[in-house]
């Protein structure tokens, strides 16, 4: 090869080489952009990096949330953050509707929640049926925030506490909201598991907007609609009474003669619910999410603002009441006026109440923040949440209005909780450059005053008074209802003072019993359930 040829050959390769090193130049440089993104949490200093944090903070960008299959924000926290758990409440009560979690093995209520730097409220359910870990905590409904609407996620754990008070024992999740001031984004997703049921339907919608000359108007919106499952096998008492029936009818086809109490095993096995309990996922009717942020500027400061409103409606089955509170003889409600009921007219087999809630959270945060002519850097803000559940059962009956007879109402409001916090900062901090430092000193200064409100709200009149207008909880604390129960196998023929158990079920609390003492006619008869 002579020399011209190695010349052409050697600019060939550098014309090759150049591109790929421009390219692994842009490359890094994106990496590097990438890592210097600003953080919140971790530091009083404003400007800082990831990197430059003196604790180490963990950001989640939005990506890791929209390539998931679920579609609420605790499931999706649980996949992205290894020591935040959550899990499906079924046949939980109020922890369906607001599932507890927990990050590091601690309450919901030890982690600090912020959306973009300032405290988010609580919301209004305390947890009850927490496996232990989250009982009796009372943290924020994560479930309310939507994807679409994120920036990204700063999770803080290590020296969380030192930084912001007992409130942050487990750690800090800062939501960071989108502030992008244009663009578009639309989102829609269908699934169910395989057993074709749980089906899963979600659409969600981003806009940016210009506001004034140097602002931006961020909206989010997401609705979400998911059908229940069911992984459940028959109750085992619930079958129990199915069998007796079955074989009650092999008996009576035999030409035998049945009894009272056999005719009403029949037909209480012929309506035991199939299956009488379900287990599975609850039944979310709709769930609807709306974010919006804004903020521009003012000169030497910054105004900004946002806000948010969801609201979620939950259905799921409850704990099946057998008839009889589960014996298999009938148990008959003698009334005031002394006519006899057999509460099985209303449920034969036994019934298995519907529990359902709504949820509505909302809230509103707003400041001003910027630097003084001397330097210090000032934010002040007001933060005012709420949140709302009520509850409703259905399918049920409250024993203290049986004399409605098959009136009686199978509908209930029982009550619902409150959760309202006000919350108000002014921060101060300021930059000192000092010889013999390595870095500047860093002075932080700040006022917080903070109102939680809780309110339990009473239910519909008919789920906690009888029909003489005293509240049941009032008697069983007077003592007027004290007796034990005396069981009966057959109907009361003759004038006699005894008790008859009411059925175990009732509108409010699950299990309790209520006897009542009342004379019994002589003339009266119990006829068969259904005649």
């Amino acid at each position: 090869m002579n020399k011209k040829s190695q010349l052409t050959c050697f600019f060939l390769l550098t014309s090759l080489a150049v591109p790929q090193l421009a390219a692994q130049e842009l490359e890094s440089e994106e990496e590097i952009y990438e890592l210097e993104e600003l953080v919140v949490v971790g530091s009083r200093h404003h400007a800082r990096s990831a990197a430059e944090s003196p604790v180490p903070v963990e950001v989640v960008p939005q990506d890791d949330f929209l390539n998931q299959g679920y579609t609420d924000m605790d499931s999706m926290l649980s996949l992205v953050i290894p020591s935040y758990n959550v899990n499906e409440q079924p046949v939980s009560g109020s922890p369906s509707l607001v599932r507890p979690a927990y990050l590091r093995g601690l309450p919901g209520d030890s982690t600090l929640v912020l959306v973009n730097g300032k405290r988010r409220h609580r919301a209004s359910v305390i947890n009850i049926f927490g496996a232990g870990v989250t009982d009796g905590s009372h943290g924020s409904d994560l479930a309310a925030i939507p994807a679409i609407a994120l920036k990204r996620v700063e999770v803080l754990c290590d020296g969380a506490s030192a930084q912001y008070g007992t409130d942050a024992v487990a750690g800090v999740l800062n939501f960071v909201l989108k502030d992008d001031p244009s663009g578009s984004a639309l989102e829609s997703r269908w699934g169910q598991y395989y057993e074709g049921d749980g089906a899963t339907l979600t659409f969600a919608a981003n806009l940016g907007i210009p506001l004034l000359e140097t602002g931006f108007a961020n909206l989010s919106f997401e609705y979400t609609k998911v059908d229940p499952t069911s992984r459940s096998v028959q109750h085992t008492g619930a079958q129990a009474l199915i069998d007796q029936g079955e074989e009650l009818k092999q008996k009576r086809s035999s030409g035998a003669q049945l009894t009272y109490e056999e005719e009403t095993a029949i037909l209480t096995g012929d309506n035991v619910p199939r299956p009488a309990q379900r287990w599975g996922v609850p039944q979310i009717h709709y769930n609807y999410k709306i974010f919006g942020n804004m903020g521009f500027d003012l000169g030497k400061g910054q105004f900004y603002l946002f806000t948010n409103w969801a609201q979620r409606k939950m259905y799921q089955g409850f704990w099946y009441r057998y008839p009889s509170g589960g014996r298999l003889y009938p148990t008959w409600a003698i009334l005031d006026d002394g006519s006899v009921f057999d509460p099985r007219n209303v449920f034969p087999g036994g019934f298995t109440p519907d529990f359902g809630g709504v949820a509505t959270d909302m809230s509103l945060a707003s400041g001003i923040r910027g630097e003084l002519d001397n330097g210090w850097s000032y934010d002040f803000s007001g933060v005012v949440g709420q949140h709302d559940t009520s509850f409703s059962i259905w399918n049920t009956v409250n024993p203290q209005l049986l004399h409605l007879k098959e009136d009686i109402p199978t509908f209930y409001r029982p009550g619902g909780y409150t959760e309202t916090d006000y919350t108000f900062n002014f921060d101060l901090s300021q930059s000192f450059h000092l010889d013999g430092m390595h870095s500047p000193l860093n002075v932080a200064l700040g006022l917080e005053y903070r109102v939680e409100q809780y309110e339990i709200v009473a239910g519909e009149p008919n789920s906690w008074f009888d029909h003489s207008g005293v509240p049941m909880a009032s008697r069983a604390l007077t003592g007027s209802s004290r007796a034990q129960p005396t069981e009966a196998t057959t109907p009361p023929t003759s004038t006699s003072k005894r008790m008859f158990p009411m059925p175990s079920w009732s509108a409010w609390r699950p299990g309790m019993r209520i006897m009542k003492t009342l004379e019994v006619p002589s003339t009266e008869s119990c006829l068969p359930v259904g005649n």
